[in-house]
């Protein structure tokens, strides 16, 4: 995932970047849509995928990196089925990403967790911030088993649980924090939001 400045706001989430092997050369993808809500923004879409060179993904949303397969040393397809959706709109979004995904021919294993691509954040290595909308999202599950499954599937060491935002229907942690590298973590400064409310 690359972090590109456009026109004063910094898009994260229209993009993603997967490598299927140490071998494979790293591709980046860019979601597309021809959907009316999206018409606003879709020069500055155009000229984001211009610039970045990317592939164009379509499956009827610009938000690739929340429906996406999330990246560690493979790629994990989790459920995508967020609660500010409706269930017949994640279920379809879901469903067309999937045929993409199998269309192209990526390698990927599936589960049956519900998680956004937006609620996690990696440090590349083995460490992974979630926030703990994870846990209302997948109460079949207690808590230390759905962190072992996690670990598992995405063959990592470590998962970090922290609180969403207040008021962050989304509660996704790459609003709050974001790893710059293995050892750096640039974490969100919400002591000052009323003085910026105010002016």
């Amino acid at each position: 995932m690359k972090k590109i400045l456009m026109g004063g706001v910094i898009i994260i989430s229209l993009i993603t970047l997967f490598k299927e092997s140490s071998n494979s050369k790293e591709t980046l993808f860019t979601g597309y849509s021809n959907n009316k809500y999206y018409k606003p923004f879709k020069n500055n879409i155009k000229e984001l995928r211009n610039h970045l060179k990317s592939n164009s993904v379509k499956y009827d949303d610009i938000w690739i990196k929340d429906v996406a397969p999330i990246v560690t040393d493979r790629l994990v397809k989790f459920q995508y089925h967020p609660r500010y959706l409706k269930n017949s709109l994640s279920s379809y979004l879901d469903t067309n990403f999937r045929k993409w995904l199998d269309n192209n021919k990526f390698k990927y294993t599936s589960s049956d967790i519900i998680l956004d691509g937006g609620n996690f954040v990696f440090d590349g290595v083995g460490t992974a911030i979630i926030t703990k909308r994870i846990l209302k999202d997948n109460p079949e599950y207690s808590k230390n088993e759905l962190l072992k499954t996690l670990k598992t599937q995405l063959h990592i060491k470590n998962i970090i649980l922290i609180s969403p935002e207040p008021g962050d229907v989304l509660a996704h942690a790459d609003g709050q924090v974001f790893f710059v590298n293995s050892h750096t973590l640039f974490i969100g400064d919400f002591e000052g939001k009323n003085h910026v409310k105010k002016n």
